[in-house]
Parts: C-alpha cells; structure tokens; sequence
C-alpha cells in the first residue's frame, strides 16, 4: 500500500491503495480514508466561510451605500416633481382665475352697454381735476384746489361755473374716470356726483354755496369705506 501526501490543506494525505492489497489491508486503511475525507471536507467549509465572511461584509456595505444613494436619488426626484406640478397646478389656477373673470365679464355686458373699470382704485396724486366756483363767494375755486392738491390731488384748472349751484359740490365725470371720480367725490361731504356717458373732459368739481372745506383723507377713506363703488349707471356694465 502506498500513501501519497496532499499539502493542499497540510499536514492531509490521501491513502492509494494498489492492485495486489488484500482485503485485511484495506479495512485497515479505510479508517484512514474516512478521516481524511472528513478533515478535507471541514477544511473545504472553513475556507469558504472565511471567504464568504470577508467579501461577504465588502459586498454588503457596497450594497447599503448604493441603496442609501438611490434613496437618495428617489427623494430628490420626488420632491421635483411635487414642485413642478404645484407650479404647474398654481399657474393652471392663477389662468382659470383669470379666464373665468374676463368671461364673467364679457358675459355681464349686454349689448351696447359701455364698459368701465371699477378697479383699481387709484391714488390722488393719479387723478386730474377741474376745479369751478358756482358761487359768488371770491377765491372759493383757489382755496379748494389748494386743499386737494394737500390730499395729494393734481388740479389742472380753476375757474368759474357757468351756472350756480347750491348744494356742497357737484361732480362731473365719465366712464374712463368712473374709479377716480367715486374717490374724488369721497372728499366732499354731503356732495354729490354726475355720471355722464358722453363725458370726454377730466373730472371736473362745481362748488356750491354749501361747501365749507375739502375733507381729510383719513375721512375720505372711511366714507368711500362705507359707500364704495355702489350700483353701476344705467347702460354700462363692469370690466376689470
């Protein structure tokens, strides 16, 4: 019988056995043969185990890091797209918003009724004014001009009415000045106002006998506060 050594794990060997072995020669190997095979085979697992552990660990964290950056990843494209469909979602709205003011509009205007602006107001120092004195009181137009340009006004004109008038003051104004002519009538107490379709001057303010002084703004502002735009003139309609 021969035995021939494996240094591959060390210190194992593996026993030939040759032709001419007799039977009893072999049952005493064959105790050997088995615990040979035995130690191969747990040496065989031990290796793979400390391999597997090792690369295993490697692969393990490689896979983790690139999970965590494909989270990542996912994250910052779902938050993308949230924000580009609440833009999309706000301009979708902002324009039916729109959309749906300019057609309740156009659909309120009968025909040849005149279209005027109720808003934005504007400011005083966005509005001209004529200023007349339908009095016989001497410097009644100067000293109320004087008083809307200190509320901010643009006076581009003073003079006298051609006809009297009795009341606070009288307000004359067009479509194009509808918004500008309810917040200058505003400033005057007790005073009242003219609508005239055909209107083409600027605002024009006939004082009468009445007339004490222009009011304040804070005062102004809470009057037109409380009596707004009020109900459209017949034969127009509303646009903004």
């Amino acid at each position: 019988m021969q035995s021939i050594p494996i240094h591959d794990p060390p210190g194992f060997f593996i026993p030939i056995v040759a032709r001419n072995t007799s039977i009893a020669q072999v049952s005493a190997v064959r105790p050997l043969a088995h615990e040979a095979a035995r130690r191969t085979i747990a040496f065989g697992w031990q290796r793979l185990r400390d391999v597997g552990s090792s690369k295993g660990q490697t692969s393990v964290c490689a896979f983790w890091r690139l999970g965590e950056a494909a989270v990542r990843i996912a994250r910052i494209r779902a938050l993308t797209v949230l924000g580009v469909l609440a833009l999309v979602a706000g301009l979708a709205t902002y324009w039916a918003i729109q959309n749906d003011s300019q057609v309740s509009a156009s659909s309120s205007c009968e025909p040849g009724a005149i279209e005027i602006k109720t808003a934005p107001i504007p400011k005083p120092e966005e509005i001209e004014v004529v200023v007349l004195n339908g009095t016989d009181r001497s410097g009644l137009a100067d000293q109320a001009a004087a008083q809307l340009e200190d509320r901010g006004f643009v006076v581009v004109e003073t003079g006298d009415a051609e006809e009297a008038y009795d009341g606070t003051a009288l307000v004359f104004f067009g479509p194009d000045q509808y918004a500008a002519g309810i917040h200058t009538h505003a400033y005057f107490y007790q005073g009242h106002q003219s609508f005239d379709l055909d209107w083409d001057k600027p605002i024009t303010i006939i004082l009468g006998d009445d007339f004490a002084e222009v009011r304040s703004a804070s005062d102004a502002r809470q009057s037109f506060a409380q009596g707004g735009i009020g109900q459209l003139p017949k034969g127009t309609c509303t646009v903004e």
